[in-house]
């Protein structure tokens, strides 16, 4: 009895192995969002995506916003009615006006404001006839008419917007024209512009014309009728075929001209049967594949072909399986991705693009996985099956059909005797399998029985096997004799007619066509025209002549700059050229005419990289190669290079040694040491597609800023900002950024340029955070640009305007008050001071004569100065008296308002240099100035003194050439620098002719940068040079529009520029204009 419940039992388990192998479709590969990820909760019942592309998810706890990378929670707070109406999110809905509207269990329909991040809510109110008929809203629908649709707990709603109030719709029993249930689950509306209402009993439909429902409450077989009950899925797929899903009862197909229904339930004795009768979502993918979400069977898809289903459940020992078997909602995104919201799963998300790349690698929770990851050998048997061996895991079976995997490795009882652990090569012959082992030899393997032959270099048996007992390769040639490469045995050929091995070893008598040149042979290949050649090591590769039995060597590095050290893989392409994948020197070709070994692409030629392992091609004529660098696609007609790494789709971007197998149907197998890829060449396409760039977050001096806070700038959301105004002291700004990529595997790059401050793209790679600092007051616009993995850089840009503003210092009305009250102010200093020096003199002027000869020339340079002070401050009060004098006598004169202001803003600004070059002047003299050397860009500097100057210049028509490096750095105090630049030009305009030039010229020495500011103005002599360089006297001289100056300058600028560890040069003729040039140090 035991013996036949153990027999029953085997046959029970058997069978539902089976059933589950065949009710499974094409492989598909899921990723998740759970909490681990910033989800608010595991619980997600409705999912939607937004006119600008976010996705929404609607938890049993809160709103999430999500944007590929980051989610924005939004909840419900009871002392904030601009809040979420109720944290169970129930449904989602943005009509076509961009309203988004949410349904909540408990707590009303909720309008959400994009641009100020806020709710305004809904609610039912029995007081008030026309408010919402229940607080629980299970969905949302704006229909093709525009009316808005709420399905509630009681009743069915449509929103009169404009008055903002809700008419009802609730069953009648006496009445057969209402709606057939009062729980609104599911509203849908069909191709011809049909609303159809899914209810707790069955399904109605709209007559709009007659404002009347049609019920369809049962399903009707054999006499019977079953009560539909909860219908909470509805959806029309490509073929015109309409699903309702109900809660118990399963699946139907509704025929919408006959009215009959056709059920779909859950049979245990049929694989191909639906998983489970509870069906709570109905999509159709872009592919018009019908997807099935139950309640806690998983997903199923539907098979038109055989009128079944196949089953996407939860598997504990597939990573890529979905998490959860509780669906609750599915979506499609514009991204043609399939979203599963599940109960206490998360969300689950299935990217048909990513499917390109097949990926198979071990898996610890399933035995149906690879027994080791690092994958050296594939190869095609004659009954399709692709046979592996691995560095570890032993030998390996794959079959294209079902996609599993079969361990034939040490232990599984699969051969006898065990299989080795390291298999290097695979081939078969008419013999069987045959196997290049490391250590173990060669093996031959009878893949009907599992016999296991090892063919070993063992001196007891007479010597007869290969000459090491590590093989690398195997080669079959046209006489079917097997060639092996060994590691120290050179190269050993087996006859499978005589069953013995003879050795191929090194040149004999210094005769190199007698042998090898090295006897690490790493791998064989015949060409087309009977030679076999041979790749060693050293740099060498050999090729035997199998008719006169003669070796010609070939040197992998005479023509190349990449040295290449062996040779690890040969194809002879359609084209007849023989390539070769080589190990650092890129891809080699055999150049028949020439008898030479040649590189064809190597890194300089943008081969991603140097070290390949295989190489392939195509029927396209395409060659794929593989390399420490992921995988290559070489158009050798066009020499266009396609990489392909992780973020393109592969799941491994290291491969290994001759690696590499197709199929019959044309698909490529390539290994490496994270298992193996399996696509076809023609489904790898470059995706054009481009995640659109969003602006995320803005921080000041590293503090995020939110709208509405206090001293935020912000009034709406950053990402909805055009233009931010922002204050001088704002002197740490960092600006988010991002792109709405939803992809699990494929990541995006970034460009962004702050117009005003940069004239390039600044190309950061996935960074997505740009810092500014002490941005000189004015406008910019900063610009991002998202880019795909495959370098297709994205059309549309996201952007904002930034303006600083000037502190009030700065501003024009500030200036002019400063101005004026500076030339009050220096005019009473001077008079005081006058005053009070005469005093002085008179009381003093005994004490004065004693103490003259001691004090003349200390007091030269102060009397000199004072002197000037007096002069030119008479000269500007007289001159600004006047000008104040004659506005005041023509007030009503508006047309000379201007020139008159102009002139004015001329004397103050001749007045502002004449008491900073006092300032500076005095300060040099009392070491007051302080040295602070930095590097910084020296074009930054000379643009803003130009800009400071060009008020001067334009007024006389004079044109300041800038010829500087935009990149050139120096070492120096950009304080100090600023104020020698402003003197040097200053003068240079001062002394210049009306209409011509004042260039500022900067280049880079060995160790120092010369910069010169040249004129063609009136120039000096030789004298007036001399005292300039020699002296510390001050010379002021009017420039050549009369303009004066207090001749404090150059004195300045010579003091300074020796601070900067920098010298000074003048040139100067009379009549032909001046050249001051300076050094300062470079940055090395």
């Amino acid at each position: 009895m035991m013996r036949g419940r153990a027999f029953i039992l085997a046959l029970l388990c058997m069978f539902l192995l089976i059933s589950n192998l065949f009710s499974q479709g094409p492989e598909r590969t899921f990723h998740h969002l759970t909490i681990r990820e910033g989800l608010s909760q595991s619980t997600v019942r409705a999912i939607h995506q937004d006119r600008y592309g976010y996705l929404w998810f609607g938890s049993a706890d809160g709103l999430n916003r999500y944007d590929g990378s980051s989610f924005a929670i939004y909840k419900h707070n009871p002392e904030d009615p601009a809040t979420l109406g109720g944290n169970s999110v129930l449904a989602i809905h943005e009509d076509r006006q961009g309203r988004f509207w949410v349904g909540t269990q408990a707590g009303g329909l909720s309008l959400y404001h994009h641009e100020y991040e806020r709710f305004r809510t809904f609610t039912g109110d029995a007081e008030t006839p026309f408010s919402l008929s229940d607080n629980t809203v299970w969905d949302i629908l704006e229909d093709s008419h525009g009316e808005l649709w709420i399905g509630t707990s009681y009743g069915l709603n449509r929103m009169e917007k404009e008055e903002e109030r809700f008419s009802h719709y609730l069953t009648d029993p006496q009445d057969p024209l209402t709606i057939s249930g009062n729980t609104v689950f599911r509203l849908y509306e069909d191709s011809a512009g049909t609303l159809w209402v899914g209810t707790d009993n069955g399904f109605s439909r709209y007559n709009r014309d007659e404002g009347a429902f049609t019920r369809y409450e049962y399903f009707h077989q054999e006499g019977s009728a079953l009560a539909l009950e909860n219908v909470r899925a509805i959806a029309e797929d490509r073929e015109g075929r309409f699903w309702i899903g109900t809660e118990r009862r399963g699946l139907f197909l509704f025929d919408r001209d006959s009215e009959s229904l056709t059920r779909y339930s859950h049979d245990p004795a049929d694989p191909y049967s639906i998983s489970g009768n509870a069906i709570f979502s109905i999509i159709v993918d872009s592919e018009g594949e019908v997807w099935i979400g139950t309640g806690n069977d998983g997903i199923n898809i539907y098979d038109s072909e055989s009128d079944g289903f196949f089953r996407y459940q939860q598997n504990p020992d597939h990573a890529g399986s979905i998490n959860n078997n509780a669906i609750q909602t599915l979506y499609l995104s514009r991204e043609k991705m399939v979203w599963a919201g599940t109960f206490l799963g998360g969300v689950n998300v299935y990217e048909s693009r990513r499917d390109m790349f097949e990926h198979f690698a071990n898996d610890a929770r399933n035995p149906s996985s690879l027994s080791n990851n690092a994958v050296q050998a594939l190869h095609e048997d004659r009954r399709g099956f692709i046979w592996i061996g691995t560095d570890g895991g032993g030998l390996n079976r794959f079959d294209p059909a079902t996609r599993h995997v079969e361990r034939w490795n040490r232990g599984s009882g699969k051969t006898n005797p065990d299989m080795a652990d390291v298999i290097l090569d695979i081939h078969e012959t008419d013999s069987g399998i045959w196997l290049a082992t490391y250590e173990e030899g060669i093996a031959l393997l009878n893949p009907d029985d599992g016999r296991l032959r090892y063919f070993r270099n063992d001196p007891v048996d007479g010597g007869n096997g290969p000459a090491t007992n590590d093989i690398f390769s195997i080669s079959e040639t046209r006489d079917g004799k097997l060639w092996l490469s060994t590691n120290g045995g050179g190269v050993s050929v087996y006859d499978p007619e005589t069953g013995r091995f003879t050795h191929i070893g090194f040149q004999q008598d210094n005769r190199p066509e007698s042998g090898l040149l090295n006897m690490e042979a790493r791998y064989v290949y015949e060409d087309s025209e009977g030679g076999v050649w041979i790749g060693t090591y050293a740099g060498t590769i050999s090729r035997y002549d199998l008719q006169n039995g003669i070796f010609r060597h070939y040197s992998l590095n005479e023509n190349s700059f990449f040295p290449a050290t062996v040779v690890q893989h040969i194809i002879e392409d359609s084209k007849g050229r023989l390539l070769m994948a080589s190990r650092g020197g890129g891809l080699l070709i055999y150049n028949r005419e020439l008898d030479q070994i040649e590189p064809l692409y190597t890194e300089s030629d943008d081969l991603p990289n140097n070290v390949l392992h295989s190489i392939a091609e195509d029927p396209s004529g395409n060659l794929w190669i593989s390399s420490n660098r992921g995988l290559t696609r070489l158009n050798p007609l066009t020499d266009e290079i396609t990489l392909y790494e992780i973020k393109q789709g592969l799941n491994n971007s290291e491969f290994l040694p001759a690696s590499f197998t197709a199929d019959r149907d044309g698909f490529f197998y390539f290994g490496g040491v994270n298992g193996f890829n399996r696509f076809h060449p023609d489904s790898i396409r470059v995706d054009s597609t481009v995640s659109p760039p969003i602006l995320t977050d803005l921080y000041l001096f590293n503090e995020p800023l939110r709208p509405g806070e206090e001293q935020s700038p912000l009034q709406k959301p950053f990402r909805f900002t055009d233009r931010l105004i922002l204050p001088h002291s704002a002197s740490v700004i960092t600006l988010g950024f991002g792109a709405l990529n939803f992809s699990s595997h494929r990541g995006v790059d970034f460009h962004y340029m702050l117009e005003g401050f940069e004239t390039q793209w600044n190309r950061v790679g996935s960074q997505n955070r740009a810092t500014y600092t002490n941005l000189s007051p004015g406008e910019y616009h900063f610009r991002v640009r998202a880019v795909n993995a495959f370098g297709v850089v994205s059309e549309e840009e996201a952007s904002v305007w930034l303006v600083i503003r000037p502190p009030f210092w700065r501003t024009w009305w500030f200036m002019l008050l400063a101005g004026l009250s500076l030339l009050v102010a220096a005019y009473t200093f001077y008079r005081m001071r006058v005053e009070s020096i005469h005093n002085q003199n008179l009381l003093l002027e005994k004490r004065i004569r004693e103490k003259t000869e001691e004090l003349e020339v200390s007091n030269q340079a102060k009397s000199k100065l004072f002197s000037i002070i007096a002069h030119d401050l008479k000269n500007y009060a007289a001159n600004f008296q006047g000008l104040s004098e004659l506005i005041e006598m023509d007030s009503d004169g508006h047309e000379e308002l201007k020139p008159l202001s102009d002139q004015l803003s001329t004397t103050s600004r001749q007045f502002t240099d004449f008491l900073g070059n006092i300032l500076d002047w005095a300060r040099s003299q009392t070491e007051n100035i302080q040295y602070n050397p930095r590097e910084f860009n020296l074009a930054n500097v000379i643009k803003h003194v130009c800009e400071q100057a060009s008020p001067g210049a334009r007024a006389k028509g004079i044109e300041l050439k800038q010829e500087v490096p935009s990149d050139l750095m120096v070492h120096a105090d950009s304080d100090l620098l600023a104020i020698v630049l402003h003197n040097l030009i200053s003068n240079a305009i001062k002394f210049s002719h009306t209409g011509s030039a004042v260039e500022i010229i900067a280049k880079t020495g060995e160790k120092e940068v010369l910069v010169a500011v040249r004129d063609k103005g009136v120039g000096m002599g030789r004298d007036t040079v001399d005292k300039l360089l020699k002296s510390n006297e001050f010379r002021t001289t009017k420039g050549t529009s009369g303009e004066k100056g207090s001749g404090l300058g150059f004195s300045v600028c010579k003091d300074f520029i020796q601070r900067n560890k920098g010298s000074l040069i003048l040139e100067s003729k009379p009549g032909s204009g001046t050249t001051i040039q300076f050094t300062l140090p470079a940055v090395i």
